[in-house]
């Protein structure tokens, strides 16, 4: 059956920025790209995927779109393309549900999990731009201010919980995704989700480490903030569309439980177990999604075209160009490091330097991926919606590929080379890890003949030693760093042919987050199953 494709080119040909450019905001005029449409680029996409990392001396092929959704169990794909600070092209590929005809279309709307945070950090900053909300007051005083009974449970920690600490995950607070729910199971209200009360299938939302402490992802934070601006602003739903989807005409988008009316609808679908890629075949969730209640951390339906609309105007308000839903010194103020290890800015991770820099989030329910990358200096930038589990690898080639086309300053394919391990190093790391920041994640390394796998929530991969102590795969975008046994331990074992296993990993993907992770004693748990509540949002 031939691919079902369908697109829609929205923007006339765009200028293609080149070069290095100097530090400062103002952006040279571009060359002219020759000989080119919106229709060929996408086009070249399609033919010409790229693996984010190879092996030297790996051939250079490129990878056909329809291949490599087959080879990843997608049905499906979106794809909006970001180019000189506006949208270049949208285009869909494969089909809403597997065994269908059915087209991916630029306006197929699709689950797209913790995507739901960053447009939630936008509605918050809006109510900071007209003086309603104070991103460092303690929110229990802005509860109070504004009538609502809720409060935080604090669990006996000091510190305040503030909007800035919510939206940066170092407010300490717990619950750091939400699983959903089937049809037909009865759906919490926010109250009831905050209080972990019947029908909420989660414990209550609380504080469980010292606010400003320290950065741990929490989509618990955020539906907190989001009881704030319930406060402040009405229903969440109805303020998001008044203050952003209108005035972006994002008309596609919305919170929900269901899709928005109006257009095609992507169902999600799993992965059939099998390490074999050829033997993988995508399988339709129940019912088509999850339900998620959980508006601020999960809830959000959209296109590819509509984020990109949200994308190219905080690309905009950064420079300073009017008009825009938030004034230049707060979109400043959200893309730039609230916190010292990870990067992450307001509801944004943050990644390079320089004119290098961009922003980068994930969203995953069960059955959908989503990615959204934006360059802040040089206009750059794609969102990559999927309806399979199978979407994170996808989103990843078809980034290096964008990376590589546009010349973006970051995120090009690499290129690594191999060392030579002993095997005594490679067995002292085999063991099941656990998240430090995230105590639902875990990773298993095992021993091969190959030499290193490992187990993590997106499936098996093949490790390569980069060094003794650091490793990459070619699936999953993954870098592992290795900090071998406690080095305040005087007694403590390394990995030079000693056999106590390291205590600690850092783990660090090409558009995700930073995370550390502790050896367990316990190397029997099942990572898959342990990583079952992490995989419903991200």
């Amino acid at each position: 059956m031939p691919l079902p494709r369908s697109s829609r080119i929205l923007t006339p040909p765009a200028l293609l920025l080149l070069g290095i450019l100097a530090a400062c905001d103002s952006t040279p005029p571009p060359p002219v790209i020759p000989n080119t449409t919106p229709e060929l680029e996408a086009a070249e996409l399609s033919g010409a995927l790229r693996l984010p990392v190879r092996l030297a001396g790996m051939p250079d092929e490129p990878l056909p779109l329809r291949e490599r959704l087959r080879h990843h169990a997608v049905p499906g794909v979106a794809i909006a393309v970001v180019d000189g600070g506006e949208l270049r092209w949208a285009e869909g590929y494969g089909v809403l549900t597997a065994g269908s005809e059915d087209p991916v279309t630029p306006d197929t709307r699709f689950q797209v999990g913790s995507l739901s945070k960053p447009l939630a950090a936008t509605l918050a900053l809006r109510a900071v731009a007209a003086d309603r909300l104070d991103l460092d007051v303690e929110i229990d005083a802005v509860l109070r201010a504004a009538g609502a009974a809720y409060e935080l449970p604090r669990g006996g920690f000091a510190g305040a919980v503030t909007p800035r600490r919510l939206l940066s995950h170092t407010a300490g607070v717990g619950q750091p995704s939400v699983s959903g729910y089937s049809a037909g199971e009865p759906l919490p209200n926010l109250e009831q989700s905050l209080g972990g009360s019947a029908p909420a299938n989660h414990p209550a939302i609380a504080v469980e480490r010292a606010p400003g402490s320290g950065w741990a992802y929490s989509g618990g934070g955020y539906e907190v903030l989001r009881r704030v601006l319930v406060a402040l602003d009405g229903p969440f739903d109805a303020a998001m569309r008044r203050e952003i989807f209108e005035p972006l005409e994002m008309l596609a988008s919305g919170f929900g439980a269901e899709p928005p009316a109006g257009g095609p609808v992507a169902r999600g679908h799993g992965v059939t177990s099998s390490e074999d890629s050829e033997a993988r075949r995508a399988i339709q969730i129940d019912d088509g999604w999850r339900r998620h209640p959980e508006y601020a951390a999960a809830g959000l339906w959209s296109t590819a075209p509509d984020l990109t609309a949200w994308l190219v105007d905080l690309q905009k308000s950064h420079a300073g160009k009017p008009g825009r839903r938030l004034p230049r010194d707060l979109t400043r103020t959200m893309l730039e490091p609230q916190t010292d290890a990870n990067g992450w800015g307001l509801g944004l991770e943050l990644r390079g330097r320089g004119h290098s820099r961009y922003f980068v989030h994930r969203g995953a329910t069960a059955g959908y991926r989503a990615l959204v990358v934006g360059f802040i200096h040089s206009g750059h930038g794609a969102v990559v919606l999927t309806n399979g589990d199978g979407g994170d690898a996808l989103a990843r080639e078809i980034i290096a590929a964008l990376a590589e086309q546009y010349a973006w300053p970051a995120l090009q394919p690499q290129v690594r080379s191999t060392v030579d391990v002993d095997d005594a190093t490679l067995d002292a790391l085999v063991g099941s890890y656990r998240g430090l920041e995230l105590p639902s994640l875990t990773l298993t390394v095992e021993r091969t003949d190959d030499g290193l796998t490992a187990r993590t929530w997106s499936g098996a991969t093949r490790l390569y030693a980069a060094s003794s102590t650091s490793f990459f795969d070619l699936e999953q975008g993954l870098s592992l760093d290795i900090d071998t046994a406690d080095r305040d331990d005087p007694d403590g074992d390394d990995l030079d042919g000693n056999s106590q296993a390291p205590v600690r990993l850092t783990l660090r993907s090409l558009h995700g987050m930073t995370l550390t992770f502790g050896l367990e004693t316990d190397t029997d748990s099942d990572p898959i199953a342990d990583s079952a509540t992490h995989r419903g949002t991200s």
